[in-house]
């Protein structure tokens, strides 16, 4: 929730009752619930992927880390060589790099066309944050990482399903709110 200059302050109760007889504190506190969601730090997504880090190295062919995407039912791969990050390899650089230019996978390796220069975020990262990075830079994977540790790698998708969870909450909180 973001509120213009002189606009008051989240949770702020104002006097007297809203129309129904309805108590100001308890609307605040959806809205103070909605403004938490909108500022979880990634590394709340990061926790329903119990620590589970996908990688491949640079050195295997592009047809070992297909098969990796495929077992693992994700889109990316984080590329480590030696516990460094060094790149993400996709789907869309499969299709992009392999595919499109006929290129053979079982011969060519990660190296070949993984991505390179790869924006990470931290942590302490807020979703929403991570969101516009997506967007702006037109990515689908993001890697999360602490000073030179990656954590995990968060997808446009784990963003959205949080926020539907968090809708589906709110939902809920405001018909149990309406009915009371």
């Amino acid at each position: 929730m973001r509120l213009r200059a002189g606009a008051g302050k989240p949770g702020a109760a104002l006097p007297g009752p809203l129309a129904g007889g309805a108590d100001f504190g308890q609307a605040t506190s959806l809205a103070a619930h909605h403004t938490e969601a909108a500022l979880k730090p990634v590394s709340e997504l990061l926790k329903k992927h119990d620590g589970t880090l996908w990688h491949v190295r640079p050195s295997d062919t592009v047809y070992e880390a297909l098969e990796l995407l495929a077992q693992y039912e994700v889109g990316a791969l984080v590329v480590m060589d030696g516990g460094r990050l060094v790149g993400v390899l996709s789907e869309r650089d499969y299709t992009r790099k392999i595919a499109l230019q006929g290129r053979n996978s079982r011969e060519t390796l990660v190296s070949d066309i993984m991505t390179r220069d790869v924006f990470t975020v931290s942590p302490k990262t807020p979703t929403t944050d991570a969101m516009a990075l997506m967007s702006e830079k037109k990515i689908r994977h993001l890697p999360v990482v602490d000073g030179s540790t990656v954590l995990g790698m968060i997808s446009i998708r784990d963003i959205m399903d949080d926020i539907i969870a968090d809708h589906e909450s709110t939902i809920a909180q405001l018909e149990s709110y309406i009915q009371s």
